[in-house]
């Protein structure tokens, strides 16, 4: 459950429950054998709050757990489709401007060391201007016509310091020896605009609206993921 949407239960339901307590406290008439047990019940136990809010956590918690399931099932062909005759065991949505999907790449990084069965395949999600979509576009080109410099690539995108812009992105380029004017007229093609318009497509469907966000066989981390959830989102439904 969002952390904000927690809050909000928590104080609505503790402002409730408290006015009730209160209400029944400060009635100018007499309480009626059962108002008067919710009055010292709830006066006496404040803790039955918490209690009621962690049940609530939970079930939203199932529930929203549940619906990745059923959203992952319906776009499974699209998310896992054979890849370069490979089947991706995990998908990224990325944008390389992205400051958390920098970090994520050190995670999966380390992930990949430890598993090296495991296959992430990234997809492009441009959501931060210009350069993000630049970006993205040169890296489809790369995977399409050069795939066995796409791990370069994809490295020396996201260990960049600063921005990636224009310039920084065809000198990443030249220094992988690829013709960077030529990779940049072709990264305008409609081909590749409409790819990246299914893949915002796809991430609207899957309810994730940032990056990184990765998903699994059975479910659906949106943010930045540690070693232990990773290894967790690329086991097989049971």
């Amino acid at each position: 459950m969002n952390q904000t949407l927690k809050t909000r239960i928590f104080i609505s339901l503790t402002a409730f429950l408290l006015g009730t307590a209160y209400a029944l406290a400060q009635s100018a008439e007499p309480l009626s054998p059962f108002d008067q047990q919710v009055r010292d019940t709830l006066l006496k136990h404040p803790q039955i709050i918490l209690e009621v809010f962690k049940k609530i956590q939970v079930e939203e918690e199932i529930s929203a757990a549940q619906s990745d399931v059923d959203l992952i099932q319906t776009y499974q062909k699209a998310l896992f489709e054979p890849h370069k005759n490979e089947i991706p065991d995990i998908v990224e949505f990325v944008d390389y401007n992205c400051g958390y999907c920098r970090k994520a790449f050190l995670q999966t990084q380390a992930f990949q060391e430890q598993n090296p069965d495991i296959i992430i395949r990234s997809i492009q999600f441009p959501i931060l201007g210009e350069g993000s979509n630049l970006a993205a576009r040169i890296a489809l080109v790369v995977e399409r016509d050069h795939p066995e410099k796409f791990n370069a690539l994809h490295k020396s995108f996201m260990s960049t310091e600063t921005r990636l812009e224009l310039g920084n992105i065809s000198k990443i380029l030249t220094a992988l020896t690829l013709n960077s004017e030529q990779l940049i007229e072709q990264a305008g093609s409609s081909e590749f605009t409409q790819i990246i318009i299914q893949n915002h497509a796809l991430a609207r469907n899957l309810n994730i609206t940032g990056t990184p966000a990765f998903v699994g066989p059975s479910k659906i981390i949106r943010g930045l993921p540690d070693l232990n959830a990773l290894k967790a989102l690329a086991e097989p439904i049971t």
